[in-house]
């Protein structure tokens, strides 16, 4: 893995066009392809991504802000793509005589957006198995996704049990 990280590092720009192109292939495959190919495509654009900012993301205190607006933008992209492929399924999304249907677009994003964050299933009940996979996948990366967002606030140097203060030794 340090080699890839090293290889990141190196090639930022040439990475980060090449992750653009993955995502926006990803982002195009959640809505044309099927259910599955699009929760598998979340995670693996979730993985791409993050690689890259942990890579070479390095954050001071001063930054902190500007992280949890990051953050909070990244929480929305996923949710959105979480809702992009229920939208494209929707027939796994029935609603029962307790549970209502996933019928408009902001219905699929509120079910997406109250499980990615593990509130909770609100009014919306999945009840195939497909929907069932659907919700625990959203739960787990939204869970994720904080521990994420925990770590990088916490700073790499500390991960690796360095104060940000560090004192370079001086070659003589």
């Amino acid at each position: 893995m340090n080699y890839v990280v090293g290889l990141i590092k190196d090639y930022k720009r040439e990475c980060l066009l090449l992750l653009c192109l993955l995502v926006g292939l990803m982002a195009y495959g959640i809505v044309k392809a099927g259910f599955w190919f699009g929760i598998v495509s979340i995670f693996v654009m979730y993985f791409l991504v993050g690689l890259y900012v942990f890579s070479n993301i390095q954050p001071r205190e001063w930054e902190a802000s500007v992280i949890f607006v990051l953050y909070l933008a990244a929480a929305v992209l996923v949710i959105l793509c979480f809702s992009m492929v229920s939208m494209a399924n929707e027939n796994l999304f029935h609603g029962s005589l307790t549970s209502p249907a996933l019928t408009r677009e902001w219905d699929h994003y509120f079910f997406s957006a109250s499980m990615f964050t593990s509130l909770g299933f609100s009014d919306f009940k999945p009840l195939t198995y497909e929907a069932q996979v659907f919700a625990v996948a959203q739960s787990l990366l939204g869970n994720a996704h904080g521990v994420s967002f925990i770590l990088v606030m916490l700073g790499r140097k500390r991960w690796l049990g360095h104060s940000e203060h560090a004192v370079e030794p001086v070659s003589g």
